[in-house]
């Protein structure tokens, strides 16, 4: 059972397979491992009540929320760096998760280009209108937001410090399903969590120093255009596997084993600390219910 929690916890290898069925008589999933070359069959293991509220804590992010986002995003011109748990899955580095960390330009105009591509993607929410300019570049440089109908959040976040800033954290753009996405670099991801202390963080970096792949994107140069139509004519670096699909399919699997209820709405924090605090405290209250 500890084995099979940490394999849902602790970030894995975009190459390992796993098989999911659900029966009257509950779920049943084969366990991860790398394929063996002498055949050897993989075990199913049951999962009892207790592993599935484990899971719950995990979190999950869904294909066409994040499509339509990112698509909303990308066609507003906002400047953002894909980071967190959903940039490591661009990079083949699997976990669940259910926060999508977007470090943005701090700057007003980039702001009101986030609402407007927001209020696009959920014209129906007025919560979008709560994303302020002031908040966002004064005291509240984290901003929570939950979709409608959705099964993740949007973490706005104007600068993890002093020194890792939009301008500061490399980056490169990606493509998932016709959509760009700007991503920071296994190097850059790498940099910003070897200076936390969160033990999830900490599974993260081993995970970036074991990806067969990390030593060769943490030489990916940035590039620099001279306009959007030089950039845009560029083709975009594409991976060996679809690492992000890989990504949201296990995010899937969890959904489909815990499912729980996000809130909705607008959240404003006085720092990423304090951001966190409120998670944990939101998920110490679902586990009460």
């Amino acid at each position: 059972m500890l084995h099979l929690l940490r394999f849902f916890c602790m970030p894995q290898a975009a190459s390992y397979p796993r098989c999911v069925s659900v029966s009257r008589s509950g779920v049943r999933i084969d366990r991860a491992v790398p394929w063996q070359d002498n055949g050897q069959r993989r075990r199913t293991t049951r999962f009892n009540d207790s592993v599935r509220a484990c899971l719950a804590n995990l979190g999950t992010v869904d294909r066409d929320g994040l499509i339509r986002v990112f698509g909303a995003l990308d066609q507003a011109a906002v400047e953002y760096t894909l980071v967190g748990a959903a940039a490591l899955g661009m990079h083949g580095i699997i976990r669940g998760t259910e926060d999508v960390d977007l470090l943005i330009k701090a700057s007003r105009e980039n702001v009101q280009r986030i609402v407007a591509a927001l209020r696009s993607a959920y014209p129906d929410d007025p919560s979008v209108e709560e994303i302020r300019a002031d908040d966002l570049l004064g005291n509240y440089p984290a901003v929570r937001y939950y979709p409608p109908r959705e099964q993740f959040c949007l973490d706005l976040i104007a600068g993890i410090s002093e020194k890792e800033t939009f301008e500061s954290v490399e980056a490169a753009t990606m493509e998932y399903r016709g959509v760009r996405i700007r991503v920071a670099t296994p190097a850059a991801l790498h940099r910003l969590k070897s200076r936390t202390l969160r033990p999830i963080d900490r599974q993260d970096v081993a995970a970036l120093r074991a990806n067969s792949d990390f030593e060769e994107d943490r030489s990916m140069r940035v590039q620099r255009f001279r306009s959007l139509e030089e950039m845009n004519s560029v083709p975009l670096p594409r991976r060996r596997t679809d690492c992000f699909e890989h990504f949201i399919r296990h995010n899937q699997t969890l959904r489909s084993l815990a499912p729980r209820s996000l809130p909705k709405g607008v959240f404003k924090y006085r720092s990423l600390e304090e951001a966190q605090r409120g998670r944990e405290s939101l998920l110490a209250r679902q586990r009460k219910r």
